[in-house]
């Protein structure tokens, strides 16, 4: 019996992992499994392919996989720290109430979904250093280097909920297509031009000419 995610898909434990052969071996136990439950095993089989399902996608996503590393470091007797070794997380609170206020901000601009398309790249700018600082934490998954990556990962649960709030946002808010305004010697040439197209209409001159008598 597997003891953890990463001795399922045969991988060693760490942040740092190919997500190619992740998924290669992914595909390789779901057929496997297939091919070991005979016909009318299909609970068994389910409950088989739901644990392969779960391991995978927690090790695929870089956040639940370092969610799932704490947990197992916990697990195995490495303990994050001291609880007064906890960086403040006094920042972290303002950096996310500042990106809330961004983003009503953002809504109300006369171009939403740019501006949130602006701001959704500098999240994922900002995910990415943070994703870097993991990979170095858990390359030497020390007590103290645990505890920070605990509030990178923190960090990186609170970029999160604000994407998704974000593209939520986004999605209410479609693409803006800005109406073309004339300008006033656009529009006096417009109505003149549909006034000529009237008096020249035939319509309009058969009805001159019966008015005039001829």
């Amino acid at each position: 019996m597997c003891k953890n995610h990463f001795e399922r898909f045969d991988l060693p434990v760490g942040f740092a992992i190919d997500e190619g052969v992740l998924t290669e071996r992914y595909r390789t136990l779901v057929e496997s499994v297939r091919a070991e439950f005979a016909q009318g095993e299909d609970d068994e089989l389910a409950r088989a392919l739901a644990q392969i399902d779960e391991a995978y996608q927690a090790l695929l996503d870089p956040l639940a996989r370092a969610e799932y590393l704490l947990k197992l470091y916990e697990s195995e007797g490495l303990s994050a720290g001291d609880p007064g070794e906890t960086p403040p997380a006094a920042a972290s609170v303002l950096e996310e109430i500042e990106r809330q206020e961004n983003l009503v901000a953002l809504t109300n601009r006369s171009d939403p979904h740019a501006a949130l398309s602006e701001f959704l790249t500098r999240l994922a700018e900002r995910g990415a250093a943070l994703d870097k600082e993991l990979h170095q934490l858990f390359a030497d998954p020390s007590p103290r280097n645990l505890n920070a990556a605990r509030t990178v990962v923190r960090q990186l649960q609170m970029l999160a909920r604000c994407r998704r709030e974000a593209k939520g946002r986004q999605a209410e808010n479609p693409v803006w297509a800005p109406v073309r305004r004339l300008s006033a010697t656009q529009e006096a040439y417009q109505e003149g031009s549909e006034a000529e197209s009237l008096v020249s209409h035939p319509a309009y001159l058969f009805g001159r000419r019966i008015q005039m008598g001829d």
